[in-house]
């Protein structure tokens, strides 16, 4: 019997590195951090969080720029956190995003939310006591930042300021929160136990509805005015991984499939399936999309051109960029630095970078 757990799927790769043009294929400049940031286009700008190991204190921020290298070669700069700023992130690098200009990451371990800059430079932190619990994954909204807390928790957090204003109650150990049409989404894992997503009124910031969604909800996006979580099923090892739809206006419920990772584009939501059989240590990846207009699931593999590493190995992360599709895709096993894959949007492999640290986990666009 299979026995599938998001958290060790992944085996040991050594991969090296390659570097392409943004209009054909040339070897490129692997950046060695420091100031060269700024000579790139903020526009050009990716940067990739490293969770690195729980308990460990190596999270991170690496750079990457499609065109940002020498004669418009892409470049990619390990640990630029850490040269702008001559110190670690911290512990526990848990999700990362863009607003305003300005960059924000949450450290679960180290109980921080950071304020950065764009170009990794750290501006202000805020820390959040026992009570609070510690920082999950972040949202924003004309110019407020809101994080999940575990302890039960959605903080909202003025980005000017960057002093927190208010925090409503959810569910217990709420991970993952998206904003779609003036509302707040929040899973609520309850470590494994709860089963509700609650929907906050931005406007009012109070909690307008509690909906009973799978056991053990994780990750949550939007798209096409629907809502899309992925839930464990349950607490470890009892996961089956479903991802259900969420339409806000009639208030249904979908089951879809199963599916480790989500990620959207357009009209279409990307779903990778990392299941490991732990009896011979093997990983299948199941790749599916469902078109939101046309309701149409198709199990078909969107990264046409996969190179067998990543084909069996599990998926740690997938992104995809807002401006052209483009996917940035990565394994991780836990004990060596990650790799992290480009495709184009018709599937093509376009880079393969090893990061800067463990477990790439959230890329973000500054375009």
């Amino acid at each position: 019997m299979k026995r599938k757990n998001l958290f060790l799927l992944m085996l040991c790769m050594v991969f090296g590195l390659v570097f392409t043009s943004c209009d054909e294929n040339n070897d490129g400049d692997n950046g060695g951090g420091g100031n060269v940031i700024e000579n790139i286009d903020p526009s050009d700008r990716v940067f990739i969080l490293n969770e690195g190991n729980y308990n460990s204190n190596n999270s991170g921020i690496d750079m990457y720029s499609p065109c940002g290298g020498a004669d418009g070669t892409s470049l990619f700069v390990k640990n630029v956190y850490m040269n702008q700023n001559g110190e670690g992130l911290g512990d526990t690098g848990q999700d990362l995003i863009s607003h305003d200009g300005n960059l924000y990451a949450s450290i679960t371990g180290s109980s921080l939310l950071v304020k950065m800059d764009n170009a990794a430079k750290k501006l202000a932190t805020i820390s959040f006591d026992a009570s609070e619990g510690q920082p999950r994954y972040l949202a924003a909204k004309n110019g407020k930042i809101y994080v999940t807390l575990y302890g039960g928790y959605v903080a909202k957090i003025d980005a000017g300021s960057f002093q927190k204003e208010a925090m409503v109650q959810v569910g217990s150990n709420p991970e993952g929160i998206v904003e779609c049409n003036g509302k707040l989404y929040v899973c609520n894992s309850g470590w494994g136990y709860d089963n509700t997503m609650s929907v906050i009124d931005i406007a009012t910031f109070t909690v307008e509805k509690t909906v009973e969604v799978a056991t053990n909800p994780n990750e949550i996006i939007a798209a096409g005015g629907k809502i899309f979580i992925q839930s464990y099923g349950g607490a470890y090892p009892d996961y089956d991984y479903q991802v259900q739809m969420y339409d806000p206006a009639s208030g249904s419920l979908e089951r879809l499939t199963a599916a480790t990772k989500l990620a959207a584009y357009g009209d279409v939501v990307y779903i990778v399936y990392s299941d490991t059989d732990w009896t011979t240590y093997t990983t299948t990846n199941v790749f599916s999309t469902y078109n939101i207009k046309t309701r149409e699931l198709k199990t078909e593999n969107y990264l046409k051109d996969m190179p067998a590493q990543l084909s069996s190995n599990g998926i740690y992360m997938i992104d995809i960029d807002p401006s052209n599709g483009d996917f940035y895709v990565s394994v991780s096993d836990y004990v060596s630095d990650g790799t992290v894959y480009r495709f184009e949007s018709d599937g093509d492999l376009i880079d393969a970078m090893l990061s800067g640290g463990m477990n790439p986990t959230k890329t973000v666009f500054t375009n």
